[in-house]
């Protein structure tokens, strides 16, 4: 896509956000789910061998239909492509395009800007431009926003200009790019005390929060995933619906759960979450449509700590999953999503299989 129609549609975003994520965010738990220990009845012990969950046609409101297994083979774009939106409360950003070229040349110097939107760079490049913002609602920052007081989200709903930043980095050490470009965009903040909104996972940051979740959480070489996206939970005929933010940044698919019972919502959103740090760190499937999780065999140290905390009796921490492509909703990131395939007629007993497989009883 061209990048002044992102800009565009990207605006479009912002102006509309209290049309579109204020409704959805009635029935979703907006706050990215902690590492939390699995809540679910006891079972049966899981085996030495990796469980596999059994599959079925998934679910769209109440009817069946049929889901494509996830092709094998790398799940990563050739490109990563993502846009942080700076929303100053008080004073302007003076001169911006200055400020980001001599933070660029600090941090980042291979990275090209942009500000004519006509004009296509190869990457690693920035996009930057100014964009008027029609008014956000309060529910939607008190919602959405991270770390922020009342005071702040009260100005949010004030705020009529923002500066868009478009990242567009190399696949191949996209990581550490990724870094990069939220310390550049905290850094171009920091002066006006801006808000940053992260449009893959759609929530709004203080500075603070901002470099704690989106820089500090990063190891050496990995990020520590479940800070770095969200995951939103509504409801939808028949149980919840769950699907993460932000996989895109990682040139990934999002992950989606199509229905599940609530009482399994807090368990599956731990299980995402080893989901969502085990396609950063491995980013292929090795079979079509099969997707296999191992909690010892992570690599970013605190995600595999914390998550062998929660292993319980004789658990496996192992587990195999069937995987399907799936096409985005309205309201769904637009990104490829790779689903979770659960029997649609009672997803209860598969999906309790997988919480016991990996972290027991």
């Amino acid at each position: 896509m061209k990048p002044w129609l992102r800009w565009a549609l990207f605006a479009l975003l912002l102006v509309a956000v209290i049309a579109a994520l204020s409704i959805y965010s009635l029935g979703t738990s907006p706050v990215t789910p902690p590492l939390v220990a699995p809540r679910v009845d006891a079972g049966v012990p899981s085996e030495d061998a990796p469980a596999v969950a059994p599959s079925g046609p998934a679910t769209d409101g109440g009817s069946t239909r049929l889901l494509q297994p996830y092709p094998a083979g790398p799940l990563r774009e050739q490109e990563v492509a993502f846009q942080v939106a700076l929303l100053t409360l008080k004073e302007p950003l003076r001169r911006p395009e200055a400020a980001l070229r001599r933070l660029v040349q600090r941090e980042f110097p291979q990275l090209k800007v942009v500000t004519r939107p006509e004009t296509e760079v190869a990457p690693p490049s920035v996009y930057v431009s100014e964009a008027r913002l029609e008014g956000l609602s309060f529910n939607e920052v008190t919602l959405f926003g991270r770390d922020l007081d009342h005071n702040t989200r009260v100005a949010l709903t004030k705020v009529r200009k923002v500066l868009i930043l478009e990242f567009h980095l190399l696949p191949g050490s996209s990581f550490d790019q990724v870094r990069r470009a939220h310390r550049i965009a905290h850094a171009l903040g920091a002066p006006a005390r801006a808000v940053l909104f992260d449009g893959e996972t759609r929530e709004y940051f203080s500075l603070r929060e901002w470099k704690q979740r989106r820089i500090d959480s990063w190891g050496p070489t990995l990020p520590l995933v479940p800070l770095n996206i969200s995951i939103q939970t509504h409801p939808v005929p028949g149980g919840q619906r769950t699907v993460t933010y932000g996989m895109a940044k990682f040139g990934l698919p999002d992950v989606l759960i199509d229905r599940h019972p609530p009482e399994n919502g807090r368990a599956l959103a731990t299980v995402v979450n080893l989901i969502c740090q085990t396609l950063v760190e491995r980013a292929a499937l090795a079979g079509e449509g099969k997707l296999e999780l191992a909690v010892a065999t992570l690599e970013e140290p605190s995600v595999r700590q914390e998550m062998l905390g929660l292993m319980r009796g004789n658990a496996a921490g192992r587990v195999e999953l069937p995987v399907g492509l799936s096409a985005p909703r309205d309201r769904d990131p637009q990104n490829r999503l790779l689903e979770l395939a659960f029997d649609p007629a009672d997803p209860s007993p598969a999906q309790q299989q997988v919480i016991r497989a990996l972290f027991g009883p």
